[in-house]
């Protein structure tokens, strides 16, 4: 393999984090966050009233993706310093690109985890 390719495919890494992370976290979502802080289904009080604004699983899910990535793009900023730091412009599109797609993952998994 050429430098460059070698170099593309170690950039390429921080966003396999989001899909080795997916099953072991739907997992730990399904049988234990649920039960812990509810379903984020619509709760009712003692006197009928709907309760709407509570953190549940939902909320949880949210987070721990927005987290996830916000931590592949400090890792990718890290690498990109080291692996392109000739190249100022091509390192801006990268953590651009890393930013847009780590959002739009985070953002699909969070929709695809929502308990109804």
């Amino acid at each position: 393999m050429t430098r460059s390719v070698k170099i593309f495919c170690i950039l390429l890494l921080p966003i396999l984090l989001f899909f080795l992370l997916v099953t072991p976290y739907s997992y730990i979502n399904r049988e234990f966050i649920v039960d812990w802080l509810g379903c984020g289904c619509p709760q009712v009080d003692a006197d009928g009233n709907v309760r709407e604004n509570y953190f549940s699983a939902n909320s949880f899910t949210a987070i721990f993706w927005l987290s996830v990535a916000a931590a592949v793009t400090v890792f990718s900023f890290f690498l990109s310093r080291r692996l392109i730091y000739e190249y100022k412009i091509i390192r801006l599109l990268y953590m651009l690109a890393v930013i847009m797609l780590s959002v739009f993952i985070s953002l699909r998994f969070t929709e695809s985890m929502m308990w109804n």
